[in-house]
This record gives structure tokens, sequence and C-alpha cells, in this order.
């Protein structure tokens, strides 16, 4: 009968390979760089035992495992700074590093094959999180969540640091924190705690913004100076604007049962064809009927009859005032 003798790790270690140091036991790491394996992202760790620095291929562990339901993220990961297999004391501190830390089990019994099995704060991060609240707060590549006390939550969009590029280096203390394009931070979404949802870009200066109203039964539009408020319980519009223009290639119609304009300077109507009145009786129409009504009439003196208006020499103003009505006349 054959058979083979199998070691326990934690009783048997191999001293002539550091590949099996501790191959048993989990560990602190941090990612420094990505590999495709067999179409499937794998991560080299790097990761210290009894002061041998150890690189280990690690998978990822996700909460879900099926082909239709799993997870996945990319780290940002540390440069393999070359240090040496007998690590110093120093290359240990992760505070000066930057790049995702993690925790990391050995798979099979060897040092350089494992899995992730989460991640930790980074020495460097500082919290956020207020003293004795419940709230929550991450960021994931420039995008930051948060929840606080009243179970507002807010994702608010940063982009990636532009001061990324000076941590692919070793650090003399700990990462600096990270610096974002003004012009392109700050666009967010919120529930607050009334359960009103809110977009905007949190500018300084003529900010924008869409606001749910759900307690007020309003939905508010605000881009600078302009305001549009849509109030549910009156069925109203209000819209308050320096300038309001409409621009349409085809055409614009309005039916409502009252209209009312105030203009204390000017109201101007440009149009080749107008059309002002109600069923059969237009405006420009009526005008025109009652300049040639007015050129037949005839008014009587004392010494009789008198010419009709038409007849007299300047009637012909008259005329060329009617042919022009007559040219912007249109129909209803």
């Amino acid at each position: 009968m054959f058979g083979e003798i199998v070691h326990d790790s934690s009783l048997y270690r191999d001293s002539s390979s550091y590949l099996n140091i501790n191959s048993g036991e989990m560990r602190i790491g941090i990612v420094i760089s990505e590999v495709l394996d067999n179409d499937n992202y794998k991560y080299l760790v790097e990761s210290y035992s009894l002061g041998r620095r150890i690189v280990m291929k690690c998978s990822l562990l996700s909460r879900f495992g099926d082909i239709y339901n799993y997870e996945e993220w990319n780290p940002r990961s540390s440069p393999d700074l070359g240090i040496p297999k007998t690590a110093t004391p120093d290359s240990i501190d992760f505070s000066k590093r930057v790049g995702d830390v993690v925790v990391v089990a050995c798979l099979n019994n060897v040092s350089y094959d494992g899995v992730i099995l989460g991640s930790l704060k980074h020495p460097g991060r500082k919290t956020e999180l207020k003293e004795k609240e419940i709230s929550y707060m991450s960021e994931f590549n420039g995008l930051k969540t948060s929840i606080d006390n009243d179970g507002a939550y807010k994702v608010e969009f940063q982009g990636t640091p532009i001061n990324v590029s000076l941590l692919d280096a070793p650090l003399p203390s700990a990462p600096p924190p990270p610096q974002y394009n003004p012009t392109i931070k700050g666009s967010y979404f919120e529930f607050d705690k009334d359960g009103n949802f809110i977009i905007g870009d949190m500018a300084t200066t003529m900010p924008q913004s869409i606001t749910i109203n759900k307690t007020d039964g309003q939905i508010e539009i605000v881009s600078g100076d302009i305001t549009i408020t849509l109030i549910k319980q009156d069925g109203l519009i209000e819209v308050s604007a320096d300038d309001i223009e409409i621009v349409t290639s085809n055409s614009v119609k309005i039916e409502t049962s009252e209209t009312e304009i105030k203009s204390t300077d000017l109201i101007k109507i440009e149009s080749a064809k107008i059309a002002i009145g109600s069923g059969g009786t237009e405006l420009i129409d009526s005008l025109i009927q009652l300049i040639t009504a007015f050129g037949s009439l005839i008014i009587n003196s004392p010494t009789g009859p008198c010419t009709p208006f038409q007849a007299s020499p300047q009637w012909s103003q008259i005329e060329t005032i009617k042919s022009k009505l007559n040219s912007i006349k249109g129909s209803l």
C-alpha cells in the first residue's frame, strides 16, 4: 500500500523556500498590480512574514458567485518598489504607500496562492465620521457616498484626483490628501431626511439643482438666477428669469380660458401674417372693411350731399395704409 506524508503547515515548514513561510495564516498586504489569468483578474499582493517579503497572486472574495450574480472591482495599485525578499522594517509601513490595503488568506497551503478576504482602511486615511453618530462614508475612485445620522443619502462626484501621479513613488510620509479638479467636482444626487430627491452641482456661484420636494408637492429647477417651480396642488408653473426665449422650428400653441400679459415698456409682435379675433371676426380684416366703408361714406351738408371720402385727392394715402394691412392679414 502506498501513501504520502502530509505535513501540517502549522507544524512543518520548508525552510529552504520563503514561499512556504507561515503558509497557513492570514496576512495584511497591499495590492501592487493586477494580472489577467485565464480571462480572470488576479491581484498581486505584497505581504510580509517573519521579515520576508512575499508576493501572493490572489483571487478576490465576492459576496456572489454565480455566472449572473457577481461583483467586480479593480483596486488602486501601489507600484512594486523592488523591495528585496528580506525586507527592512520601513517597507512594512503601508502608510507611506498608495494602494488598497487588504486582508489575504493562503490557499492550498502555499504562500504564493491566496484570496483577498476584504479591504482595510488605509493607515494614511483619517476618519471623517462624526463622534457618537450613526453614519456611513465611502469613496471609490472619486465617487463619494455618505449616509448621515438622519438617514440622508448622498452620492458626490469628484473625479480622479489630479495629484494621483504623485503617488507612484516612495513617499517620505503618509500620502497627501486627494486634490480634485474644481471645474468637474461637486455634482451630486441626494435623498434628504424628508425623502426629497435632489440633483445639484454644489457650485459656489450660479449653482444648479433639481429638487423633487415630496413634502410640499413641488418640483423646483434652479440654474443660476433662473427658477422654475411646478406646484402640484395648485396646478401652477412659476418661472423667474431675466430673459425667456422660445425658438421652435414649427409652431407654438397655447390654449387657455384667460391670458394676461403685462409689460412696463413695450410689446412687440412681428410676423408675416397676423390674425387676432374670434370665430369669423378678425381684427385686421375688420379694420380693412372699416376703411372701405368709411371711403364710401357720403355726408350731407346744408347745400346738399357731398362726394364720398374716397373721391378726395388725399384718399390714396388711406389706400396705401389699407394695402399694408392686407399684406399682414391672417386668417383664424
